[in-house]
């Protein structure tokens, strides 16, 4: 800048000289002229052109000194100046500096006070014709908004973005409303908290208007979302009291048979309910703070003044007795009386001290008077039934028990009850133990045993169910001793008659069948006839034995199987044709369905074994001229072979009893269809021993069908 005013003053002494210089040339040469044309007359000597050059000269000696003295001053000037511009910017720069180290301090003071305010301290302003912005915020803003300050230093609808749109409204609208009025802007609305989701908030805030017409509102905004939790569980309690409440209300005004009143200390009745209005007869008005418990009941209890169980009850305690109420028309009630001393309820009710619940039990006296005598009448039909009768809970407790299971276990009837099995049966009762838990699981099962040496008991347990609850067992047994024995005798008896049996029949078979063949010569036609006749009943008594020496391997569990892969379709077309025989004999037709390609696993021997009893069994039951029809269908892991016919059917009655030893549906001697009723047994055996399974379809008038399945070999 020095520089620049030194030309800016050197220019000026320049243009200066030049025009004193041009005046004073102007004007000598003015006087020059003047002197030339005076020279003559005067005779006057006029000055030489290098007299005006010295002149000229030093003309500009003097400018240029001048020019020199006003150059120093000028630069001391500036020096000064300078000097002085310094002293004012250090000082500047000084006041700066201490203003911006208040300014810092007063921030830091604000920011320390502010930590520790639960919430969010800002500032809001809005210029005249502009739009709200945030122009501070505290720390808090980082717990309460998820948002650090900085980030919301800004236009304000930055934030109001993130408010719940149902309280966005209110929240504008008292804004608006605290900047017209100048008033306390106080609003609560949900925020979207980017960590916590909905939270609530909590704005106060105090708005200031300046001198430019800006108006600024200095503020706190907390989070109190928890207790709007707790109003709203509050809320919630409260609004289950009262339901709570109504409902007990309506419960104790609607209680039929049941009277219920409320007396202070001092046995005043305080309150009356309509269900006490409607069981003895007095209105509500005419007992409250007139009657006293004692002038409702008739007789032994005189309540509160001489009943020291109820006068001296503590808190939350009852007592219960047997009382008769007396109706105000004097017809008497008997009644179960419950009186309960309330919690202290201080202020709020000192009038409530004991609750009486009075409750009729006529009905019910009645009602225990017939059970009563239902049950003695279930007692004496039990005791004559022929059958062991008792009853268990949950825990194997006797709950009742007949004459013939007490005489049966060498008891009184009565030291049963409340007793287990175990405790009075001791070693016995381990044997009952495991049906007995089966029955407890919900399992109906039977069972033979015998729990006493010699002694056979035919067992069925019965789940007892209360709401589809299981709460004991039902135990009803027939003692089968006499028939286990009968059924030991019959069966060593048939086990010996077979084994005797079969060695002669089997003779007796062989010459018949060579008699027959003409090993002995021709037989003549009158014996044909007889011969025939006697080999073919030689063959049936055969397979009896046969049957019977089966039956009698199967029960005692000796003859077993050997599975083996078989083709189905090649042990099925055998089976036919070995078949086939009797089948024409019976004047019946075997059909085979073309069975799918599989491989069983069956005995072989055993296989068609069943095949020959269910094959015979339908020909011997189909009518003359009529189809039985093998077929076989893939199942799971199985297949399933059938055998159907076009009979008459089984008869329903018959039918839980066709697997049975011996079964007959006719068993009178005028059956047209022989048979010793073993088939079907044996078959049921035998398929259950290769794994497999049994059972049979009738319809009365259409036919049987009866199947088995046997395990498939993949």
């Amino acid at each position: 800048m020095a520089w620049v005013g030194s030309l800016i003053l050197a220019g000026a002494f320049l243009w200066l000289a030049q025009q004193s210089s041009r005046s004073s040339d102007a004007l000598w040469d003015m006087q020059h002229a003047a002197c030339i044309e005076a020279a003559p007359a005067g005779n006057v000597a006029c000055p030489e052109r290098s007299a005006r050059q010295q002149q000229r000269h030093h003309a500009w000696l003097m400018w240029l000194g001048g020019y020199l003295a006003a150059q120093l001053l000028f630069l001391g000037a500036l020096q000064q100046v300078g000097r002085a511009t310094l002293r004012l910017s250090s000082r500047h720069q000084i006041d700066l500096q201490l203003e911006q180290q208040q300014r810092e301090a007063t921030r830091q003071r604000l920011e320390n006070l502010t930590t520790h305010v639960p919430g969010v301290v800002f500032e809001l302003t809005q210029q005249p014709d502009a739009a709200i912005h945030v122009t501070y915020a505290s720390a808090g803003a980082l717990d309460v908004m998820g948002e650090p300050p900085w980030a919301l230093m800004g236009r304000l609808q930055a934030i109001t973005s993130k408010v719940h749109h149902e309280d966005l409204p209110l929240l504008e609208a008292q804004l608006l409303e605290s900047m017209r009025q100048l008033s306390i802007w106080m609003v609560e609305f949900r925020f979207q908290h980017p960590l916590r989701g909905l939270v609530w908030l909590r704005v106060e805030a105090t708005p200031q208007r300046h001198d430019d017409g800006s108006v600024s509102w200095y503020g706190l905004a907390v989070d109190v979302s928890h207790r709007k939790r707790i109003e709203a569980q509050v809320a919630s309690v409260y609004e289950e009291v009262q339901v709570a409440r109504a409902q007990t209300e309506a419960l104790i005004d609607s209680a039929s048979g049941t009277a219920i009143m409320v007396t202070d200390l001092g046995g005043r009745i305080t309150r009356f309910s309509r269900s006490a209005e409607a069981l003895l007869g007095w209105a509500a008005d005419e007992v409250v703070d007139f009657v006293r418990p004692a002038d409702l009941f008739e007789g032994a209890h005189q309540p509160l003044g001489d009943t020291p169980d109820v006068a001296d009850l503590q808190q939350g305690q009852s007592t219960h007795f047997e009382g008769t109420l007396r109706r105000r028309d004097d017809r008497l009630i008997p009644a179960r009386v419950t009186v309960t001393r309330l919690a202290n309820m201080g202020a709020l009710d000192q009038d409530a001290a004991y609750l009486w619940v009075m409750t009729d039990v006529s009905e019910l006296a009645s009602a225990l008077q017939n059970a009563r005598e239902a049950a003695g009448r279930l007692q004496t039909v039990t005791d004559n039934a022929p059958v062991l009768i008792s009853q268990f809970d949950a825990q194997g407790r006797h709950v009742f028990c007949n004459r013939a299971y007490a005489e049966w276990w060498g008891i009184a009837p009565g030291v049963a009850l409340g007793q287990t099995q175990q405790a009075l049966f001791g070693e016995a009762a381990a044997m009952l133990a495991p049906s007995q838990g089966a029955a407890l699981r919900g399992e109906t099962l039977e069972q033979v045993i015998a729990p006493r040496p010699g002694r056979w008991l035919e067992i069925r347990y019965v789940p007892h169910r209360v709401a589809s609850q299981i709460v004991g067992v039902f135990w009803v047994a027939v003692d089968v001793t006499e028939r286990m024995q009968r059924e030991a005798t019959q069966k060593a008896f048939v086990s010996t008659v077979s084994h005797e049996l079969r060695t002669p029949l089997t003779a007796i078979n062989g010459v018949l069948g060579l008699v027959n063949g003409g090993a002995l010569g021709t037989v003549p036609d009158e014996m044909t006839e007889m011969l025939t006749m006697a080999e073919q009943n030689g063959r049936r008594l055969a397979m009896l034995v046969n049957d019977l020496l089966d039956l009698d391997q199967l029960t005692e569990g000796k003859l077993t199987v050997r599975p083996e892969r078989l083709s189905l379709s090649v042990a099925l077309h055998e089976a036919v044709t070995l078949n086939q025989a009797y089948a024409e004999t019976c004047s019946v037709r075997l059909e085979m369905v073309p069975p799918p390609h599989a491989m069983i696993r069956a005995d072989a021997q055993r296989f068609h074994q069943v095949m020959a009893n269910l094959i015979s069994n339908a020909a011997k039951f189909s009518p003359a001229g009529a189809q039985v029809t093998i077929s076989a269908e893939h199942l799971d892991r199985a297949v399933r072979i059938s055998v159907s016919d076009q009979g008459t059917g089984i008869p329903l009655l018959f039918q839980p009893r066709v697997f049975d030893k011996f079964a007959q549906a006719d068993s009178s001697d005028r059956r047209a269809n022989h048979g010793s009723g073993l088939g079907l047994a044996i078959a049921r055996e035998l398929v259950e021993l290769m794994g497999g399974e049994i059972g049979f379809e009738s319809v009365d008038g259409a036919g049987t069908r009866f199947w088995f399945t046997l395990p498939r070999e993949r």
